[in-house]
């Protein structure tokens, strides 16, 4: 057989869409290649499209969102496709795909087909919203006709509305012919709701001043909720501030929480100063949470100081998120007075406030990380508090360590004192919080105290914590010591932790080490972690030159993937052996035993990922047998070879692009 090439593996991916009975077979190689963006394949796919099978139709329809080089091809099959499944994702493709094709030949050439099918009566329902995408003239005639001949069809009117509002999407106006027909039909009550919102929408997209005081007309008087509110978003989109007024009325007295809520959005977002007042009362005292987060929102928008007090109440909020915002939107007002700064810290430190209220104080000043008057806050409250609040303060302590890393008053003063509480707090979710400071902090001085909560702690948390805040430490004068106390019998709990350290350090000099925790009768999560440890060790450029350990790695690893009685540890090692370069003749045979026999589907996930990952090149005929269904009857041996086969592909594809990037 002749070396595979890119072109043959699609011939034969390509088949697999046609031929395998499998759907989800069928569906993870239709969605992979469509994913290539390339000209040659697309049109490729676009040939499945004659297919007898419906569910191979409806495959590729749903996988060609975006390709435009065959946009006539789809309007073909359009015309000719009677299964409704498949035409349904053709136009919801279709439709994404036109939203994007800008104004010119394409998008002429398209309208004229679809007012054929229009005046057909062919897929109406389809073609009079997709036309909306396509030349403003012909849709424009065409939709207008429309009202006409179908205003008794409710169904087709929503149809011609959609259209409409997609064609003022794209123009962002509208003729007058159509922008009277929309106004005319929103203003009257007794048409279907869903209708008059189609036609508000489409409204919304024009920014046309006729529709002003229609938008006034229904915030003062309809009926319909969903109708009110789109208006007052309108008003707020495009900044109407002369209807500040009639917004500042419908945030204190309309009846509806999202009519109100959308009222304060507005008002923030046409920066109505006048409306501060009424949106500090609603932030207070507005029944509806969603009502508060909005004014909490609009206020941030208007960054006005004179804000801050009604914001400063919004910290206080029963509601988390109110707090949030609230918080956010103090940011937004700058520069943040001192005294500010001042009431803050003194609001978080005080115990006679509530602990939301405290937290939400604490929240906030994590979010000032560029202020180092805000770091002394924190470490001011931590040092006088007793309560859980510490631990809010700790992890807030974690947004300012690139103050804390030069200030040497902290250091001679503030991490010793933060030592001392990881070593005696009986809080252990205070404990975790502190060792995840330290990692975040990466001051050498911290190991000590880190290794004791590692070695000590009661709580599997806190040593995990611990031992990831280890890892980030600088390991030239820790290593030694970690591999010492691996040795040590008296800490076999916590080997795997031992290990992920080592991991992270990823020193070749720990190869004999990592190997010795692959024997057979230890624990099985010590020998994922040692196959781990090999992993990182692999992608280190230390090991190229060492071919005795490279051999004994991949020797070991083949063995334990081909005869491990634990499922971690067996995908773990397929997905090492994808590390390798080269020695194809060992691990690429080993890698397609396992995507045959094994019984776990994350051990042949991964094995088929790792023959991508690896570039098997020579893994390609053998996998083109095994995903051929009338050779291979088993779907799960041709479903991953499948997945292998695209992964080689694409890996094929990135070196073949390199190259031509390197050519040029």
């Amino acid at each position: 057989m002749e070396p595979p090439d890119i072109d043959m593996i699609h011939e034969v991916l390509l088949e697999v869409i046609e031929e395998d009975p499998d759907i989800q077979i069928k569906a993870l190689v239709a969605s992979h290649l469509a994913q290539r963006n390339s000209p040659l394949i697309t049109q490729k796919l676009m040939s499945l499209v004659k297919s007898p099978a419906p569910d191979v139709r409806e495959i590729i329809a749903m996988s060609l969102e975006g390709h435009f080089d065959v946009l006539d091809a789809m309007l073909d099959w359009f015309e000719t496709e009677i299964d409704e499944a498949t035409l349904n994702k053709l136009f919801i493709t279709l439709s994404s795909t036109l939203h994007k094709v800008a104004e010119g030949t394409a998008a002429t050439k398209t309208a004229l087909r679809l007012k054929k099918l229009i005046d057909e009566q062919h897929h109406l329902n389809y073609c009079l919203e997709l036309i909306g995408y396509c030349s403003e003239d012909i849709a424009e005639k065409t939709l207008m006709e429309a009202t006409h001949k179908y205003r008794f069809n409710d169904e087709i009117r929503a149809s011609v509305l959609r259209g409409i509002l997609h064609l003022a999407y794209k123009s962002q106006s509208l003729p007058d012919e159509l922008l009277h027909y929309l106004i005319d039909l929103v203003e009257t009550s007794y048409e279907r709701p869903i209708l008059r919102k189609i036609g508000l929408d489409a409204l919304g997209k024009t920014h046309n001043a006729e529709v002003i005081d229609l938008l006034e007309l229904i915030v003062e008087t309809d009926h319909n909720p969903e109708l009110r509110r789109k208006a007052v978003e309108i008003i707020g989109n495009w900044g109407v501030i002369e209807l500040s007024s009639l917004l500042i009325e419908k945030l204190k007295y309309d009846g509806i929480a999202t009519v109100r809520a959308s009222a304060a959005t507005a008002l923030g977002a046409i920066s109505s100063f006048e409306a501060l007042p009424e949106l500090a009362e609603a932030l207070e005292t507005d029944v509806s949470f969603f009502v508060r987060e909005a004014s909490a929102e609009a206020l941030g928008n208007l960054k006005s100081q004179q804000a801050l007090a009604a914001l400063l109440k919004g910290l206080e909020d029963q509601d988390s998120y109110v707090r949030s915002i609230s918080a956010w939107s103090i940011e937004q007002i700058q520069p943040t007075p001192p005294e500010l700064i001042q009431r803050i810290c003194s609001a978080a430190g005080s115990i006679e406030q509530g602990s939301s209220i405290r937290s939400g104080m604490v929240a906030l000043l994590a979010r000032m990380s560029s202020i180092p008057h805000a770091a002394n806050c924190l470490l001011t409250i931590f040092r006088k508090d007793r309560t859980p609040l510490r631990e809010l303060v700790i992890e807030a302590l974690e947004e300012f360590v690139h103050i804390l890393k030069d200030d040497q008053k902290f250091l001679d003063d503030d991490l010793p004192y933060i030592q001392e509480i990881l070593a005696i707090s009986p809080s252990f979710s205070l404990r975790a919080a502190i060792c995840s400071f330290f990692g975040h902090l990466k001051e050498d001085s911290t190991f000590l105290f880190l290794l004791d909560r590692l070695i000590n702690d009661e709580d599997a948390f806190v040593q995990r914590q611990a031992a990831w805040a280890i890892s980030i430490l600088d390991p030239t004068n820790h290593i030694a010591q970690i591999r010492s106390l691996l040795h040590n019998k008296t800490h076999n709990k916590i080997t795997p932790l031992f290990l992920e350290i080592l991991t992270s350090w990823a020193d070749i000099e720990d190869v004999p080490l990592a190997l010795s925790y692959l024997k057979p009768d230890l624990e099985n999560e010590w020998r994922q972690r040692a196959v781990e440890l090999l992993t990182a060790i692999i992608d280190s450029p230390d090991l190229v030159t060492n071919k005795e350990y490279t051999y004994e790695i991949i020797d070991t690893l083949i063995s334990l993937l081909q005869k491990d009685n634990s499922n971690a540890v067996r995908s773990t090692c397929a997905h090492a052996l994808g590390h390798f370069e080269g020695h194809d003749f060992l691990i690429t045979p080993t890698l397609i035993r396992a995507i045959k026999t094994d019984r776990i589907y994350t051990v042949r996930e991964l094995a088929a990922e790792a023959l991508g990952y690896r570039g098997g090149i020579s893994a390609v005929p053998e996998l083109i047998n095994l995903i051929n269904y009338e050779l291979e009857k088993d779907p799960s041996i041709r479903y991953f070879s499948s997945l292998a086969l695209l992964n080689i592909e694409a890996q094929m594809g990135k070196k073949s692009n390199l190259i031509q990037i390197s050519d040029k």
